[in-house]
């Protein structure tokens, strides 16, 4: 999908009040969001390059959707979104990445060769 900055800047918006941004299962960053307005997360869910998680349900209450992205998506999201988030946000995104940079495996360090 083509993003232009409008929508980058809705999802940030939408991150900024809805969103969560930490550590996914496997360990590797994630950004996720969840409500339940359906159309809001098919778009955010579109924007980020996935599909929409489906609904679950809790007794009594509507159904909630959720979209995630994790790993090279998530921390290229966490990038592109940094100057448009909230100070609490950038810190909480900086560290994330910090981290993300730091663990062996993800591809990011770079690595001596042997001669």
């Amino acid at each position: 999908m083509i993003r232009n900055i409008g929508d980058i800047k809705w999802l940030a918006g939408l991150l900024e009040g809805e969103g969560t941004f930490g550590l996914g299962s496997d360990g590797s960053v994630a950004i996720s969001v969840g409500m339940t307005d359906a159309d809001v997360i098919e778009r955010a869910a579109m924007l980020m390059g996935q599909g929409p998680h489906r609904p679950y349900f809790e007794r009594g209450q509507m159904p909630r959707y959720t979209a995630k992205v994790s790993g090279w998506q998530a921390a290229g999201w966490m990038m592109t979104l940094y100057s448009l988030m909230g100070a609490r946000r950038q810190a909480r995104i900086a560290s994330l990445l910090a981290r993300w940079k730091a663990a062996p495996g993800n591809g990011f360090m770079l690595r001596r060769r042997s001669r």
